[in-house]
Order: C-alpha cells, then sequence, then structure tokens
C-alpha cells in the first residue's frame, strides 16, 4: 500500500464515524525532520489515539543492531506528539521499556495510556508494574470502560472504545488513560 493509500483509509474511517488509530516506530533509522513531518501528518489527519512506538530491535532481524534512541530522545519525541496534538489519546507503546529505560515513568506527563504485556514480537512490562509505577507518580488508572474521565460518552466514543488497544490478533492489555491526581485534575 502507498502512503496515500494508508491516507484515504483514515478518512474513510473518520467518515464513517469511527475513531482513528495511526502513529509510528521511532529509531528505525528515520531523521529527526521525519519525526516532525509524521507528527504535522498526524495533526493534520486529526488522528484520534497516536500510538508511539519505539524500536526494540531483535537478534536476527534486519534491524538487529539498530541502537539510535536514547530515554531523552524518545521523552522529546513524546512531548513533541503531544505538544502537535493536544487532543489526541497518545500512547506510549511496544519498546517504551527497553528504550526509555529507568526514566519511562515520565512518559506519562506526554502520554494519556501505555501499552503493556503481550506485544506482536516482545513480552512487554507486566500490568502489576506498569499499575505500581503509574500509582507512584500520583496518577491514578482509570477503569477500562473509561466511564472515570467519561460519564457520558458519546455515540462515536461509545462505539470505539477499543480503539488502539486489544484485538484477537495482537494480545495488548491498555491501561486507561491515566491523569495526575489532585489541583487541576480531570475527573
Amino acid at each position: 500500500h502507498t502512503y496515500q493509500d494508508r491516507v484515504n483509509t483514515l478518512l474513510n474511517v473518520k467518515r464513517a464515524g469511527l475513531m482513528t488509530c495511526s502513529g509510528g516506530i521511532i529509531g528505525m533509522g528515520e531523521t529527526d525532520e521525519d519525526i516532525v513531518d509524521m507528527l504535522y501528518a498526524v495533526r493534520a489527519l486529526e488522528i484520534d489515539s497516536v500510538p508511539i512506538n519505539f524500536l526494540y530491535p531483535i537478534t536476527g532481524t534486519p534491524m538487529a543492531s539498530y541502537r539510535f534512541l536514547t530515554p531523552m530522545k524518545c521523552l522529546k519525541v513524546l512531548c513533541l506528539a503531544r505538544f502537535l496534538n493536544p487532543k489526541s489519546d497518545l500512547r506510549a507503546a511496544g519498546g517504551r521499556e527497553l528504550n526509555l529505560r529507568s526514566v519511562q515513568a515520565l512518559a506519562l506527563y506526554p502520554a494519556n495510556s501505555i501499552f503493556v504485556e503481550g506485544y506482536l514480537t516482545t513480552p512487554g512490562q507486566q500490568a502489576q508494574e506498569a499499575h505500581r509505577m503509574i500509582e507512584d507518580l500520583g496518577f491514578e488508572i482509570e477503569p477500562q470502560d473509561g466511564n472515570h474521565m467519561r460519564p457520558n460518552p458519546s455515540p462515536r466514543e461509545e462505539a470505539n472504545r477499543s480503539s488502539c488497544s486489544s484485538s484477537g490478533a495482537v494480545n495488548m492489555q491498555r491501561i486507561a488513560d491515566a491523569r495526575p491526581l489532585g489541583e487541576g485534575s480531570v475527573g
């Protein structure tokens, strides 16, 4: 498929009243300009859910030797994604544990949620560890049904609760939108 085919699919999904989910994988040899272009494209398409994955090089694959990312670069990408797409649900997704290392908890400030357990090719962080990390930062975990943040979801939200989360083919679990507790919190 061409890039335009993918854009057309996203536009058709929006026209059908469904929520869109589109992001990228960082760390595959792209330039900083490529990352900025991708995030501006996501902005122009008004994507609802934006997963940001970080390459997890696996032995025996063509990108096994790719080690372009630092924890700070990953955080900067997430912050730029949030800045350029303030209304989108930003997801810190695959590879965050490896690439963000000891600062991965900081990803919860720009991101609305994280993926845990059972990525396509790697096991991912265990849900219990992720819960502890979220709570240690003073965030609370929104129930999977989304009732905490959206007591009266729109029909579109109701029809698309699982946007960019679990599917039969990819056994991913998502910690629903984590939001800071206290002053200024939404709830």
